[in-house]
């Protein structure tokens, strides 16, 4: 009965299976039992009689037969005579009495003494246990993944094609999660994925030089088991936990949201009447001065204008950087309201029974309207400098678990609009977890006073938690929320058309069903693409490979500066007529080189003027010419003779 009124429908049904397998038994025995017992007695007639036959008849003891034999009664041990029962007569009295009895015990509330009921749950192994130790111990995959194993252990690699033949072998799927299993275990015994596994010989033809032991092959397989396990799987638990949410009526949700704003009014007397109020409201300020807070998170106030701000932002990813951007206004700025609140909080700390000064105090901190998650920690910070306020600590905890209530009975929306973006490349179990963070952030900024539901306000929240993370991951370049908006627009109404007719789609047709312009509709056509690596398509590397490089690699521009120093060393020793006659003749100006004619032509002489010029020049470099040829040849003359 304890277990029905948890709700373990597993556990009943074991105890059921169990009650019924001990009653079997149990009749089975008595049944055994009775037949051992009609055996001894028929035993017992045989052995009478044939005492009876053999022994001698006498005139003092009359004789007697089988069928008159009367046994002793303790024979028949404690056995009583059945007496058939009398029906009672009917007392209206008697039945009025086992009524009220029975209502007594209908109404009995059960007690349970024992809070966590998980040590009583036995986890039985899931099929996917089964099945992966089954297909384990199959001979080939047995072989095959002893193989992978073992290479593993002595190369330090493994192949992925191996592992995808590993995991279409057990689960017939080649990229499941199996095969993510398969590389953790690959990860845990050290061995990193090959890139290149074509120079990789094939696992029959690698030479066996100490095969893995039994006890590790055990130990690996144990621990494949444990992944696939249920126990191991974080939906698994994140789905116990979903399946017992309630959500809650309007009533509910303006209960809680009464009781968060009562605990908040409580939590902002305290930390007005706190001695360290102070020094956490100058820190805040100095947090949010220097960014590492948003407005959003310090307080509810202008809450719409940050997130209105940070869309305009997003918006604007795209727009013309010259064009002033719209910002939004708030009033009062939050810094200045910080810093009034800070002087208010100090001068009543001068002055602690002047009670127009506990208003004011109250009123500052209360016009801050800040966030539980500043409340929690104004509460870490009081309790860290020994100034630790019981009203703010109960004001806290009350938060904290109503705040819970809330999300638990949510969850099930969470998960809902999650699934609902199921289209995204990103995996489920994260867009559940960015949905719940959409979830905290609506139970923070929830309002019961505006009248709102909560899950028509919370809704907002989640898509937008969710289409954010998906638009922050799911592209190599990213793009715009409200450009992802509008490129999931017009794929819907690209899909709508393609139903309806099978001609080619015009962007006319498009933008009239998407409500847009012909021009935003091919700018979103021309960006909804996604950024391609060269690498993963043949015909973009051939291309790539293909086209010529024109761009030096930083060897060679590294060589051609050494070069043209040292050349520049050598021209620095002659006068500035003779380096302008070299620089034209070998084209170190323009890279052309010039004949004598055209060198003689720029100077205005003749072109055996410029070749004794050259000739001269040369002569006087000859010696540092051995450092030219260093750069030419790789290695200086041995010999200055020798060169002459």
């Amino acid at each position: 009965m304890l277990a029905a009124s948890k709700g373990h429908v597993d556990l009943c049904r074991l105890i059921l299976e169990h009650s019924l397998e001990i009653e079997r038994l149990a009749l089975q025995k008595n049944v055994d039992s009775a037949a051992t017992l009609d055996g001894a007695r028929s035993n017992e007639r045989v052995g009478v009689a044939d005492n009876s036959a053999q022994m001698p008849a006498t005139d003092s003891t009359p004789s007697s037969s089988p069928e008159g034999h009367e046994f002793e009664p303790e024979f028949f041990a404690a056995w009583e005579e059945e007496v058939a029962t009398e029906v009672p007569m009917e007392d209206p009295t008697l039945r009025s009495t086992i009524q009220v009895v029975q209502e007594v015990i209908s109404k009995h509330v059960i007690v349970d003494n024992d809070e966590d009921w998980n040590d009583l749950a036995k986890q039985l192994p899931s099929h996917a246990e089964i099945s992966l130790i089954r297909e384990l111990n199959h001979s080939s995959t047995h072989a095959l993944f002893e193989a992978v194993v073992h290479r593993g252990q002595v190369e330090g690699n493994f192949s992925s094609q191996d592992l995808e033949v590993i995991s279409r072998e057990i689960k017939g799927d080649e990229n499941g999660d199996l095969l993510r299993q398969l590389t953790i275990l690959m990860g845990q015994i050290d061995a990193v994925p090959e890139e290149d596994d074509g120079w990789l010989l094939p696992l029959h033809l690698q030479q066996d030089s100490e095969p893995t032991s039994d006890s590790d092959i055990g130990e690996l397989e144990q621990y494949m088991q444990d992944l696939s396990s249920t126990t191991n799987d974080p939906y698994f638990h994140f789905a116990k936990i979903a399946q017992s949410s309630v959500l809650l009526d309007r009533m509910g949700e303006e209960r809680i949201g009464l009781l968060l704003d009562l605990s908040l009014k409580d939590a902002y007397r305290a930390i007005a009447e706190s001695p360290h109020a102070v020094a956490s409201i100058a820190g805040l300020a100095t947090d949010f001065e220097r960014g590492r807070v948003s407005v959003g998170q310090i307080s509810h106030i202008s809450s719409e204008d940050d997130e209105r701000a940070s869309d305009l932002l997003d918006a604007s990813d795209d727009a013309d950087d010259d064009v002033p951007l719209a910002r939004p206004v708030t009033g009062l700025n939050l810094s200045d309201m910080l810093d009034r609140a800070r002087c208010v909080c100090f001068a009543f700390q001068e002055s602690p029974d002047n009670q127009g000064l506990a208003r004011n105090a109250l009123a500052a901190v209360s016009a801050l309207e800040l966030s539980s998650s500043t409340v929690k920690r104004f509460d870490k910070e009081f309790d860290a400098a020994g100034c630790t306020s019981a009203l703010l600590r109960r004001a806290v905890q009350r938060l904290s678990r109503l705040e819970l209530e809330m999300f638990h009975a949510n969850v099930r929306l969470a998960v809902h609009v999650a699934d609902s973006h199921a289209w995204s490349t990103l995996s489920r179990m994260d867009r559940i977890q960015e949905s719940l963070i959409g979830l905290l952030k609506a139970i923070d900024r929830f309002d019961y006073a505006r009248g709102n539901k909560f899950s028509t306000y919370a809704m907002w929240w989640l898509k937008q938690s969710v289409g954010r993370a998906i638009g922050d991951t799911a592209r190599v370049i990213r793009l715009p929320i409200h450009v992802m908006e509008k490129i999931n627009k017009v794929s819907k109404a690209v899909r709508i058309l393609r139903e309806e007719s099978f001609d080619d789609m015009r962007a006319e047709d498009i933008a009239k069903n998407c409500d847009l312009s012909v021009g935003d509709v091919a700018k979103l056509m021309n960006v909804a693409h996604d950024a391609v690596s060269w690498d993963q398509q043949h015909e973009i590397a051939d291309l790539v490979l293909a086209t010529p490089d024109t761009f030096q690699s930083p060897e060679e521009v590294t060589d051609v500066y050494l070069r043209k120093r040292a050349i520049d060393e050598c021209l620095s020793a002659l006068g500035s007529k003779e380096a302008e006659v070299i620089r034209h003749r070998f084209g170190l100006i323009d890279g052309n080189d010039k004949t004598l004619e055209e060198v003689g032509q720029i100077f205005g002489v003749t072109r055996e003027r410029i070749r004794q010029i050259e000739a001269k020049a040369l002569r006087l470099m000859r010696h540092p010419a051995r450092r030219l040829r260093e750069l030419v040849n790789g290695k200086p003359e041995a010999d200055d003779a020798a060169e002459q």
